[in-house]
């Protein structure tokens, strides 16, 4: 029988290093395992999270202008990229503008989560990343990858095999070679993100990302300061373009103030002497009249029935110049609504008589005192009610005039037996200048005014004008006004315009 050796103290020191070897180099396995676990994870989120922030502003100019091309473009660079399962580039309503699949059986992506800030899942052996694609800030659309990484049963099991076949002294190593590599391959992205934020931040195309050796990192830099560059020159021209719009504006305002300024003065030269002329003709009348030369009175009346029509031609425009130079005002009063009815009526009979029309006024029941313009109202009243007797032959004109009590407001209502209009004549029928047709306007005559100046006039005293038409059978106009409108500027002392004196 062999008898057992004692175990000495160096082979004792020996197992004893071992052992504390071995428990020290599992500790540093486990601890070097959790910690790259975890750093291999955050890393890749990291590189990947970047890649797609610099794709996502390489997709921003061509998704603002709609560079179909230039976004398959940018889709082909991610698709070169290693791991890619899916990527989209979707609009800001999260249509998709460009989408590759390059794994078979791989589903579309889904829609994506719409929010304002980078979005990242991981599922499974996949990690989906969703950047929103912004310029000056807002958002113009996002980039949507699907990459296949690692699972983390997998990424685990590898990095135990690895740390099981390292010595202490490789994986210090290996530590202390990562720490200082890691900062090394990342520099090229870090100055390319300070580049970025830096534009971001200051909206100065002119700065470019600085280059680098590698020739992957040298072709995203690149790509990145033709983006910049291209943008940029597009910043320029939008710049160009909007002073040119600007330029042009102010040159239509100032037209327009010497076109309503021309309009007021043309009108006051013309209505001095037509109303001499309407006067002259009034006095030529009585004496035709007097003295029994009764052979002359159609061609005077035909003289005064003229001037007083280019008259109101001109009034209009005038009015319509007030209106367009922001110098209409109301000058509020109470009177009877039912008497301005009445008197709109009758100065109507002579225009209905032409056509061989009756015209109705039907004033329901008593109506209160009204605190409106009545010079507006006539006016209102008296194109409405003009018009409906030009447009009407040997038929039938009313102005009916009601009293809402629980609303408190007013309702004029001017309805015809005439020619009616199509919905389309409807829908531009307050334009200014605008009749339903060329025959239209040769056959009834008119400026195309009277009805635009009886909207603005209804829209300043607070009212709306509704209308209801039907092609040969007639048309019906309703405006309805508040009974009282509140005085919009202190009283002041009345003042004489130019205009004004005839």
């Amino acid at each position: 029988m062999i008898a057992r050796q004692p175990h000495t103290f160096r082979s004792r020191l020996t197992w004893v290093t071992l052992f504390s070897s071995l428990v020290a180099t599992a500790l540093a396995m486990t601890l070097f395992v959790c910690w790259q676990y975890v750093a291999t994870a955050e890393r890749q989120e990291r590189s990947y999270r970047q890649l797609v922030e610099v794709l996502a502003a390489t997709a921003a100019a061509p998704v603002v202008f709609g560079d179909r091309r230039t976004i398959e473009e940018t889709v082909g660079i991610a698709a070169r990229l290693g791991h890619l399962q899916a990527v989209a580039i979707r609009d800001r309503d999260g249509r998709v503008l460009a989408r590759r699949l390059l794994t078979v059986g791989k589903e579309a992506l889904d829609g994506p989560v719409l929010l304002s800030r980078p979005w990242i899942t991981r599922e499974g052996s996949s990690l989906r990343l969703t950047q929103p694609i912004r310029v000056d800030e807002d958002i113009v659309g996002w980039l949507d990858m699907s990459l296949e990484v690692d699972s983390p049963l997998t990424m685990a099991a590898r990095l135990v095999a690895i740390g099981a076949a390292l010595l202490v002294v490789a994986v210090l190593a290996a530590i202390a070679l990562n720490q200082r590599m890691l900062p090394l391959l990342m520099r090229p992205l870090d100055r390319l993100s300070e580049t970025m934020e830096e534009v971001a931040r200051s909206a100065d195309f002119s700065l470019r990302a600085p280059s680098s050796s590698d020739p992957d990192f040298a072709r995203l830099l690149h790509n990145f300061n033709n983006m910049v560059a291209e943008v940029g020159r597009r910043q320029h021209t939008i710049a160009r373009t909007l002073q040119a719009l600007e330029s042009a504006r102010d040159a239509a305002e100032a037209a327009n103030r010497a076109k309503t300024q021309f309009l007021a003065a043309m009108s006051h030269e013309l209505r001095t002497p037509l109303n001499v002329v309407i006067a002259y003709a009034d006095l030529l009348e009585e004496d035709v009249v007097a003295d029994g030369e009764t052979r002359y009175l159609d061609d005077l009346r035909v003289i005064n029935r003229s001037a007083r029509h280019l008259t109101v031609l001109i009034n209009q425009v005038l009015d319509f110049g007030k209106i367009e130079a922001k110098q209409v005002t109301l000058d509020l009063h109470s009177f009877d609504v039912g008497v301005v009815a009445r008197e709109v009526a009758a100065e109507l009979e002579p225009l209905a008589a032409r056509n061989n029309n009756i015209v109705d006024v039907d004033v329901q029941g008593t109506l209160p005192l009204a605190l409106l313009d009545s010079t507006k109202l006539r006016q209102c009243l008296m194109n409405l009610a003009a018009n409906a007797c030009k447009f009407t032959s040997e038929g039938r004109v009313t102005l009916r005039v009601r009293h809402d009590p629980v609303q408190d407001r007013l309702h004029f209502v001017v309805e015809d037996s005439g020619i009616g209009m199509e919905q389309a004549t409807i829908d531009r029928l307050f334009i200014p200048f605008t009749q339903a047709d060329a025959s239209t306007e040769r056959q009834y005559g008119g400026t195309g005014l009277g009805l635009a100046i009886t909207d603005e006039f209804v829209r300043l005293m607070s009212g709306k004008i509704h209308v209801e038409s039907t092609p040969g059978r007639g048309t019906r106009f309703e405006m309805v006004l508040p009974r009282r409108i509140a005085p919009r500027f202190p009283p002041q002392s009345p003042k004489v315009h130019k205009e004004d004196i005839i």
